[in-house]
This record gives C-alpha cells, structure tokens and sequence, in this order.
C-alpha cells in the first residue's frame, strides 16, 4: 500500500481549500475556523507591506520537504488498510505568461501559476488555477476545467499587500461545487447534487525568525484554518454515489516580500465516505506534518512531462464486489479534484 500513501500524501502538500460558503444538510456548523486562534508574535496593528506573493512572467521558486501522515480505508468485509507514511517531497510554483481568460464578466487578462509536487517520482502537476493582483493585494479569478471551459470564482483577497498584525480575513471564493464536480468527473446534465459550507481564513501572526535551507531570516507568519463539511450525491460510472467529506487544516505561512511563500506547513484531517447499493468505502487521513521550506529561486534541476503528470498507484487490493471497486474509483477521482481544483 505504499504507492497509495504517496498518492495521498500529494493531497495534502496544497490542500488549503477554499470554497463557497452555502447551506449543509448536517445538523451540525461548522466551527473550525470560527474557534481558531492564533498567539501574536508582535503587538498588535503593527504594519508591513510589500508584494508577499510575487505574480509576474517567469516568478519560479522551489521547496523541498517531508510529509507524514496516518491512512486508513475500510471496505466493510475487509481488514481496514493501514499504514504510517513519511516521505521527501519537492515542490515548485511558476508565474505563466498573462492571457486573456474567456469569463461571463467578459475576457480578463490573468496570471496562470504551474503547482507542482514530486513525492518519490510520483508527479502532479497543474495549471487550472488563474490570479490577478492590484496595489492591495493577490486575487484567484478563475478556475480552468477538463472540458477546457472556465469557471468564474468572485475574487476573494487571497494575500494582502499590506499585512497588520491581528488582522484577519476570509479566502473563500464563491464557485459552483456542483458543476465543479460533475464537470471533473466527466458526467454532463444535472449529475450531482451536493450541499457543501466551507469557510477558508486567514490570521496575520506577526513577524519572526526562521530557518531554511537559504540560510536563517525573518519573515511574516501568516496561518490559514480551513475546513469543509459536503454532503450529497453524484451520478458517478453508472451509480448514484452518496457523498460525505470532512476536513479541518491548518496551515503555517512565512513570507518574505518580493520573495513569497518561504515556509508552509500543514496539519489536520480528511475523512470520506462514499456509500450506494448498500456498500461503502471510508478512508482517513491524519496529517501530522506536511512542511515545505524555500531552497531557492529560478528553476529547478528536475523537470516533468505534462503527458505522465500523475503516475498510476499500483496498488493491490481486493474488492467484496463491483460496487466496491467503484466507490474505490470515485474517491480516487474526488481526491484527484481535491488536489487539482480546491487547492492553494
């Protein structure tokens, strides 16, 4: 089962969601980002600015790292699969050339940005996500779908160009879940109803001392709770696929201006249940620690093929019956939109 945790593992190095902020059928609100707290490392309104997220033609830097996690799937009629992963990873971000993007609003000329993981040779790679920036700050605009079309988001403030300490703010943008996932899974026509609420915030912290791999500096700490409650079905190989996701991550920023992302780390958890004919499949995941640190700016020495952006898992498992293989399927596909079009 190892390949199936490095597999996960890439979920989690970019897995900061932000979505829209709508009704849930659970009893229960969500609460996560609403009783997070954060401990000020400087008195509070003290005042920084500068470009913390730089977005120009050619802007590259690199990250390496270690990811460890808890996994664990249960098919009913099974042992439940198990297993504790720790592994390097490396990681880049690009600034694409700016383009004009077709959106309802009419065409906007945007920043697309190459994310790219490298967990032991197993690759994801991708470029769906469009931003744009004015003097205040850095905006997500548009999210590119597998069909090719683009999927306006209202542009949320992503990271301020002005960062007061004790501030806060939301980044959650407002897009349309169920068409996101009816169009990832690749199924047309009204095939999936989902209830999803959602909140994605950030806290500034305060300025502090880090060490990295380019040597010791101070940067803005900046930390990021997130959370997700969805529920309900989707038209998925033929089956209605009955849909319960949970997550709640925390992610630690610094930042340094004209330079960016210098440090990232992540915790938390994600359960799903996916359930029809009787049958279901349960997979968690623990993050214990997912932590990327800068290694420099420019390109890297390694490269990726846009044509093997994601290598198969290779994993041998065993199913009680068709149903339960599907349910396998489809929560790989979910996890690969997770990764692809819900991450920052």
């Amino acid at each position: 089962m190892k390949k199936l945790g490095i597999s996960l593992i890439i979920l989690t190095t970019v897995l900061v969601m932000f979505l829209t902020d709508c009704a849930s059928k659970k009893s229960n609100p969500v609460s996560f980002v609403d009783d997070y707290s954060v401990t000020l490392t400087e008195e509070e309104g003290t005042t920084y600015a500068g470009d913390y997220f730089p977005i120009e033609e050619g802007y590259t830097c690199n990250y390496s790292g270690n990811a460890n996690m808890d996994i664990r799937m249960e098919i009913p009629g099974s042992a439940p699969l198990e297993e504790t992963t720790d592994a390097p990873a490396l990681g880049m971000l690009k600034v694409l050339a700016l383009c004009s993007i077709p959106l309802p609003s009419g065409a906007i000329p945007l920043y697309p940005i190459v994310d790219l993981t490298d967990m032991e040779g197993q690759i994801v790679a991708d470029t769906s996500r469009f931003f744009m920036k004015d003097a205040q700050a850095v905006y997500i605009k548009a999210l590119k779908m597998s069909d090719g079309s683009y999927m306006e988001v209202e542009n949320p403030i992503y990271i301020k160009s002005e960062l007061v300490v004790g501030d806060s703010w939301e980044t959650a943008p407002k897009l349309d879940m169920t068409k996101l996932l009816a169009n990832e899974m690749g199924e047309t026509g009204n095939q999936a109803n989902i209830d999803l609420k959602a909140k994605a915030k950030f806290f500034v912290v305060g300025n502090e001392s880090i060490s990295l791999p380019i040597g010791t500096r101070n940067a803005m700490r900046l930390e990021q709770a997130n959370e997700i409650d969805m529920i309900g079905d989707m038209f998925i190989e033929g089956i209605t696929v009955d849909v319960d996701i949970t997550a709640e991550l925390a992610t630690i920023y610094h930042m340094i201006p004209d330079t960016g992302i210098v440090h990232q780390n992540v915790t938390g958890f994600l359960e799903m249940e996916l359930s029809a004919g009787g049958q279901k499949i349960t997979l968690t995941i623990n993050i214990n620690q997912c932590d990327l640190k800068l290694t420099g700016l420019g390109e890297a020495d390694y490269s990726y093929s846009n044509t093997n952006l994601e290598k198969a898992t290779g994993q041998s498992l065993s199913f009680n019956s068709p149903f339960q293989e599907k349910l396998w399927k489809a929560s790989k596909a979910i996890t690969r939109i997770l990764i692809k079009k819900l991450s920052l």
